[in-house]
């Protein structure tokens, strides 16, 4: 199949790390990192018709990998890439923060359990890590008011980690937000996979809630970074 004028297929975002490079009139695009930064993904793509032939790379910052990359897949179902993080490495500064916001769910009076898997590895802890906090806000609800249902702070291992939170019945809509702070430490990316939320009770390694309700909604906002895949 022959390729297509590359102005068909969706802009190709770029990053600070990421380097582009576009050949036979934007048909086909290298990627590259660069200098100190591995990458992690194909090194070139085709755009044919209006999708381009593979999903961009990434490039990993020395030291503190997210994961041990391999030629085997690198998330918890087996997707090449297909996950969420927020990079701890620069340009990112300690207190850089990231959320991640579910749609509203109607779930009105009935058990709900929320499960997703982890990834918050680095094996130098000199300096504080960042964390990962989990909220569940009503329409009615302020975040400034809430706790968090469950905060992730430290080192878990270089392997994906599983947590499910049970609500209790909610009297109106919410939205679950994930809330993840970048700490001192620049080689602590957090990740996180297969989120997943239903109607029931949780069964094993779950963390039993209480969805209390507040006051006034309003939007979610100036948050200083963002979760990217």
């Amino acid at each position: 199949m022959l390729a297509t004028c590359a102005s068909s297929c969706p802009r190709i975002r770029r990053n600070k790390n990421l380097r582009l490079k576009y050949r036979s009139n934007k048909r086909i695009v290298y990627f590259a990192c660069r200098s100190g930064f591995k990458i992690i993904g194909a090194t070139s793509a085709i755009c044919n018709k209006n999708t381009w032939s593979t999903d961009s790379p990434i490039c990993v910052a020395p030291g503190c990998p997210l994961l041990e990359y391999d030629d085997n897949v690198l998330d918890v179902t087996y997707t090449y890439r297909h996950y969420i993080y927020i990079e701890a490495s620069a340009p990112r500064r300690p207190g850089d923060q990231a959320r991640l916001l579910s749609p509203l769910y109607n779930f009105k009076m009935q058990a709900v359990c929320f499960e997703f898997w982890f990834h918050m590895w680095c094996p130098s802890l000199t300096k504080e890590t960042g964390s990962l906090q989990i909220y569940a806000i009503s329409k009615k609800q302020l975040l400034s008011n809430l706790a968090p249902l469950m905060t992730l702070t430290g080192d878990y291992g270089n392997s994906w980690k599983r947590k499910r939170i049970q609500l209790e019945p909610m009297q109106d809509t919410f939205q679950i937000i994930l809330h993840a702070t970048r700490g001192q430490n620049h080689q602590n990316d957090i990740a996180v996979d297969d989120i997943q939320l239903w109607a029931g009770l949780c069964d094993g390694n779950i963390q039993h809630i209480n969805g209390g309700l507040s006051e006034d909604w309003f939007m979610i906002s100036n948050v200083v970074d963002s979760f990217g895949t």
